[in-house]
């Protein structure tokens, strides 16, 4: 066979094979395109210390104190946290592990703090209630007034005088025996250190291991530490209690010969991580409406969501009312339940006009709650005038409606010039390079006459 007849058989193949290339690739880029539009759902579980301590607030009455109350966790709960040891001297820090506490009695303390680093104990100090006046103000209820005593604390073997001291109510009335609260400082640091008293009547009747008030500033942050020490069961690993080698050598090691000294193991303690508080007003509520799009086409749906956050001491039933343009379409149950409460509450419709939209969502029969408990969203609908039904109104016919075609934000149409000038540009160069093989040294213009003669030949 002729070399130029098995050349010519040659190119045919290729231009057979490379003419649907162009077209291939289009696909293969609009179709990542429309794929990648779509995102990626995942779900991420972030782990973190298991905390041993529930805590409540509660409504002490007053603007300047906020009050607290909760259990410590330890019965059968793991817990993260560092061994401490009564000199202070010996594994301050020691390497973080977890711990299966059997507690039949808990003592020790919680250290409440402004600052979200590690107390020193050894540099605790009573605290100036001159500081905390700067805080609460003056007046009938400042830290001065409050803290109307002193007592000497004992915290991990470190004692501090004349610490100020409060005791809250128990049972609606005033007591000095039990939930003793002092006030420290460490540094700059503002310290609150609350007595535990295990399973003890509160101040409203019921059984507490806790309870304590801090300065009530909403917005502020508080870290809570708890430092104490339990009867634990022998065979944890760890020697503490009234665990001793005779009673539990497991733990504490056996005990020594006739005539030897028998060593003192030194008190335990357990240091938890941090628990962070943050102060949120008390009996408020704040909603907000948030949009998917500022811009709607007529008929292209409305989308958002309403988002409320409330802070108080009671639970409360309602309803979530959301109008368009004063035209109630959704009636949604909620439950506000104390004492922080996050919902998010999807919800949908349609423009029904072109030009201004309000959208509006309130809480049914709230009037005494602070806070803000309606909220306005704003947006404008554009396109072609047309009937568009609201949601659930099966009497309306509907008439036509624009619906656009975005991609990433950008328009189709916008998407199909880009394709067809992909696909233009492919079937150039294969053209280009096919002359390129019958005449290398051809120019520009040559290379565009043969395409165009391509195109004439089909």
């Amino acid at each position: 066979m002729p070399a130029r007849l098995i050349a010519g058989a040659k190119e045919e193949q290729e231009a057979k094979m490379m003419k649907p290339w162009g077209i291939t690739l289009a696909l293969c880029i609009l179709f990542v395109l429309v794929f990648s539009s779509q995102g990626l759902a995942y779900d991420m579980s972030v782990g973190g210390n298991i905390t041993v301590l529930n805590i409540t607030p509660f409504n002490d009455s007053s603007d300047s104190w906020g009050g607290y109350y909760g259990d410590l966790l330890v019965d059968n709960n793991p817990i993260t946290g560092w061994l401490m040891l009564s000199d202070l001297s010996l594994a301050l820090n020691t390497t973080e592990r977890d711990f299966t506490i059997e507690c039949s009695k808990v003592s020790g303390y919680l250290l409440i703090s402004n600052e979200s680093t590690l107390p020193v104990i050894g540099s605790l100090a009573a605290g100036n209630l001159a500081n905390l006046d700067a805080i609460t103000g003056t007046g009938s209820d400042s830290a001065t007034n409050t803290f109307t005593t002193t007592s000497t604390f004992t915290i991990a073997g470190n004692t501090i005088n004349n610490v100020p001291t409060v005791y809250p109510y128990v049972n609606s009335g005033s007591q000095s025996s039990v939930f003793r609260q002092g006030f420290l400082e460490d540094g700059n640091a503002l310290i609150f250190v609350a007595e535990i008293d295990q399973d003890t009547i509160g101040y409203d009747g019921n059984r507490h291991d806790f309870q304590f008030m801090i300065p009530f500033e909403p917005g502020d942050e508080y870290y809570i530490f708890a430092l104490f020490s339990c009867e634990s069961y022998c065979g944890d690993g760890v020697c503490m209690g009234s665990e001793d080698c005779d009673s539990c050598p497991e733990d504490c090691g056996e005990c020594p010969e006739e005539g030897e000294e028998e060593p003192q193991s030194p008190q335990v303690f357990i240091l938890t991580p941090p628990t962070q508080l943050v102060l949120y007003p008390v009996e408020d509520i704040k909603m907000r409406i948030e949009l998917e799009k500022d811009l709607v086409y007529l008929g292209e749906p409305i989308e958002g969501t309403v988002i409320i956050d409330y802070w108080g001491s009671q639970n409360i039933d309602t309803f979530v009312i959301l109008e368009l343009n004063g035209v109630a379409f959704l009636r949604v149950p909620i439950t506000l339940e104390a004492p922080i409460t996050h919902l998010e509450i999807p919800f949908k419709n349609t423009a029904l006009s072109t030009g201004h939209i309000n959208i509006q969502s309130s809480l049914e029969g709230f009037v005494e709650i602070l806070g803000k408990t309606m909220a306005e969203a704003e947006l404008m609908a554009v396109g072609p005038q047309a009937t568009v039904c609201p949601l659930g109104d099966d009497s309306c016919q509907a008439v036509t409606r624009y619906e656009k075609c975005e991609l990433l934000g950008i328009d189709c149409i916008i998407w199909i010039i880009i394709l067809a000038l992909i696909t233009l540009f492919l079937f150039f160069l294969i053209a280009g390079k096919r002359h390129k093989k019958k005449h290398p040294k051809a120019g520009m213009m040559d290379w565009l006459w043969a395409a165009k003669y391509n195109i004439e030949k089909r």
